[in-house]
């Protein structure tokens, strides 16, 4: 029973992900106060900019949630350690996978042309 807790657990974090990401692909809220969105301040600045945001952020989910499902998978039947111990392992990259959309995002809003026409209209 113990055994079936841990895994379960491991795959949690992906599937949440996964199905997130499902979800907000098409359907993501159209108010920046919404929540469950995407809200950073880079993404609340125009109409563009928080669509892009929205779709951006739910396809990243879904490609990170896959990756971190597989290597999840991979950690838990292939490394010869406790149940316990593998589930330890695999936060860490259920954690990066989750992180790294944020990140992304954000980095190519900064890129995008949304920003030099925010900053040209407000002059």
């Amino acid at each position: 029973m113990e055994r079936i807790v841990f895994i379960i657990s491991d795959f949690i974090i992906p599937a949440v992900m996964i199905l997130w990401g499902i979800r907000h692909r098409k359907n993501y809220p159209p108010k920046p106060v919404d929540r469950g969105a995407y809200r950073s301040k880079r993404a609340q600045r125009t109409k563009k900019s928080w669509v892009y945001a929205q779709k951006r952020f739910a396809q990243l989910w879904i490609i990170f949630g896959c990756v971190v499902l597989i290597i999840n998978l991979i950690i838990r039947f292939t490394l010869p350690l406790e149940d316990a111990m593998k589930t330890l392992i695999n936060l860490i990259p259920s954690g990066l996978g989750m992180l790294m959309p944020y990140i992304l995002v954000e980095r190519e809003l900064k890129q995008k042309v949304y920003d030099r026409i925010d900053q040209s209209e407000k002059k």
